[in-house]
């Protein structure tokens, strides 16, 4: 009787861990699709050139219109102005802040958690 009870605890022992052991492996796998698929999509994200042109365009927009530059049309335009723009850290501040600033950030993948430190 003794030994049909321990034969059984250890059945049940041994098949619970048996289980424990696949399950564990399933989640293993199923997670590691996950960062695949992850890094996947950032990796295209960070290819994306008109993603990249687009907010790097933004950001120069803002940090010019802060600067007292307002700028019309394309930027090739106005190179020259542009090149000798002189940025205070309060403007830069300001574009961080903004809305528009903290969106184009994001977008190129800067975390919120670094905009503070970008002035």
């Amino acid at each position: 009787l003794i030994a049909g009870v321990i034969y059984m605890v250890f059945v049940f022992t041994t098949s619970v861990g048996i289980m424990n052991v696949i399950a564990a492996i399933f989640v293993e796998s199923t997670m590691s699709a996950a960062a695949d698929m992850q890094f996947s999509k950032n990796e295209a994200r960070l290819h994306d050139i008109q993603c990249w042109n687009r907010n790097v365009v933004t950001l120069i927009r803002l940090l010019a219109k802060e600067s007292g530059l307002e700028i019309k049309g394309p930027l090739s335009e106005r190179v020259d102005e542009l090149s000798n723009l002189s940025l205070r850290s309060a403007s830069i501040d300001a574009v961080v802040q903004s809305l528009e600033g903290r969106t184009a950030l994001l977008e190129l993948d800067v975390s919120a958690h670094d905009h503070r430190y970008l002035p």
